[in-house]
């Protein structure tokens, strides 16, 4: 894998800063419970400094029998998950100064099966050193870092080179936009339901006052 000449990655920030980010979303016991949340224990930012160069930033997936499929091989919705995941948390990591700290929103993601991912029983204890098992997921930057868009491309193998899986992923910077359910979205909401809930309290009010006037005026 070639190396940009003015890169290195024992000082590179954002990579410091993705693998901070990685250790607490698997350290907080209150963390990250949405959709995918139980691969977490799986992926871990790849140690191999060879494996990272300026546009491309590599994991190490550790698949078990949880993730495989009837036939023993992993889940293609797994599969697309992982690229999902390491696509964006790549992006948040490394590029947040360039304000793409959230991730963005995904606009496409196509999925290329190449291989079926076997997972074998490996005996032993799970540790840091390389694994039969171990799938590498390298995530590049194809053309540079948008304000508002950006498209990467991801190449899960084993460690002797062999391709399993590829995948094209573009995603969208959503910074400044509010969601549905965000919070400022949900701060707008309750606003918008006070708001109603006052014109309506004074419309009552107004109609009973209304009301009295017109009896009195009867009498």
């Amino acid at each position: 894998m070639s190396s940009h000449s003015s890169f290195n990655a024992k000082t590179d920030v954002g990579l410091k800063r993705l693998g901070f980010l990685m250790r607490g979303w698997k350290d907080s016991k209150g963390g990250y419970i949405g959709w995918g949340h139980d691969l977490l224990p799986s992926l871990s930012l790849s140690t191999d400094e060879t494996h990272h160069t300026e546009n491309i930033t590599t994991f190490v997936f550790r698949p078990t029998v949880h993730h495989c499929n009837g036939m023993g091989t992993v889940h293609g919705g797994c599969i697309s998950t992982v690229f999902d995941a390491c696509t964006s948390v790549a992006l948040m990591g490394r590029y947040s100064d360039a304000k793409w700290g959230g991730g963005g929103v995904s606009r496409g993601l196509g999925v290329t099966y190449l291989k079926g991912i076997v997972v074998k029983d490996e005996k032993g204890e799970e540790g840091e050193g390389e694994g039969e098992n171990d799938v590498l997921v390298e995530c590049e930057v194809v053309g540079g870092v948008g304000k508002r868009n950006v498209v990467l491309r991801g190449t899960m193998k084993r460690r002797n080179g062999v391709v399993l899986a590829i995948c094209e992923h573009s995603k969208v910077n959503i910074v400044g936009v509010e969601l549905p359910g965000g919070k400022k979205g949900k701060e707008g909401k309750e606003k918008e339901g006070k708001e109603k809930e006052g014109k309506e309290k004074e419309g009552k009010e107004k109609e009973g006052i209304e009301g009295k006037e017109g009896k009195e005026a009867k009498l």
